[in-house]
């Protein structure tokens, strides 16, 4: 139980770790392209330490990365071929450091065109798993087809499939980063009904009936300064009017086919799928607390 402890703390260095190599090879690279220029010819000598700090690193970066991902948090194939990619940086820095330091200066510009490619495809594998899929163009994205900030309009909530239509985008956007395919943080998946009642390494997370028994809304409602609070800090939050209809649909039984229609409607429910049904970019507006 404490080396298990010991190796899950060790592994929670690699997000601290990992950006050293990157770093220390990048500003290195820049070095020896300096160093070709006359005026900073003199640069050459501290490319070999750059390469071997470079190196050092990053063998740093996979194994505190291989304790990390041993959680068993993150889709096994972007995992295991971030930390390949990971290996091959750290075994090309050492050839770049052997490779500099016998001025072998051919076989070390090709190396540092290796370099710069394996960094960018590790990284982005590693940006990956941390943040979701497609993480690198969100930015591009308009906000007509961002899912973060857009949600379908309803043109009729009374039919819709509650957890389909209602409940399955509000995890979509707030739960999906770290709770679907790519990442499963404490085992928790949430992308399909099957692993909603499933649940996660400590069990159910949906206790039909009983919102505030069902992890999956008690961790929505903690004070956002409660390490345990979810989203975490920094994500985009649960709204008000998100967090009502998520209450409302585990009270009424957590069903994952029945329609609006068939629950059970308090005027505040009613308020927001209202608001649904204008197509409001977010569910932020003040409602009548419930009784």
């Amino acid at each position: 139980m404490f080396l298990f402890a010991f190796t899950d703390f060790i592994g929670r260095f690699h997000p601290l770790l990992v950006h050293l190599p990157i770093g220390i090879l990048l500003f290195t690279i820049l070095l020896q392209w300096l160093s070709k220029k006359e005026q900073w010819a003199a640069l050459k000598s501290v490319i070999p330490l750059g390469y071997l700090f470079g190196a050092g690193s990053a063998i740093a970066s996979c194994i505190t990365g291989y304790l990390l991902g041993s959680a068993g948090e993150y889709d096994e194939t972007v995992l295991n071929l971030h930390q390949w990619m990971g290996i091959l940086t750290a075994f090309t820095a050492i050839a770049a450091y052997l490779f500099s330091k016998n001025q072998r200066s051919a076989e070390l510009r090709y190396t540092a065109w290796g370099i710069l490619a394996l960094v960018s495809i590790t990284g982005h594998l590693g940006g990956t798993l941390t943040h979701g899929e497609a993480y690198l163009t969100k930015a591009f994205r308009s906000s007509s087809t961002d899912t973060v900030s857009t949600r379908k309009a309803l043109t009729n909530t009374q039919e819709a499939i509650v957890y389909t239509d209602i409940i399955e985008p509000i995890l979509k956007e707030k739960c999906y980063s770290c709770h679907a395919a790519s990442k499963q943080k404490g085992g928790l998946r949430l992308d399909n009904p099957d692993w909603v009642i499933k649940g996660g390494k400590n069990g159910a997370v949906l206790k039909p009936n009983n919102a505030l028994g069902s992890e999956l809304y008690h961790r929505v409602v903690l004070d956002p300064i409660e390490e345990k609070h979810m989203p975490p800090k920094g994500k985009p939050q649960v709204t008000e009017k998100e967090r009502i209809l998520l209450e409302w649909w585990i009270a009424q039984g957590g069903d994952f086919k029945k329609q609006t229609k068939q629950l059970e409607q308090s005027p505040a429910i009613k308020q927001a799928l209202a608001s649904l049904e204008q197509g409001q970019k977010q569910l932020n507006t003040d409602l009548p607390k419930e009784s």
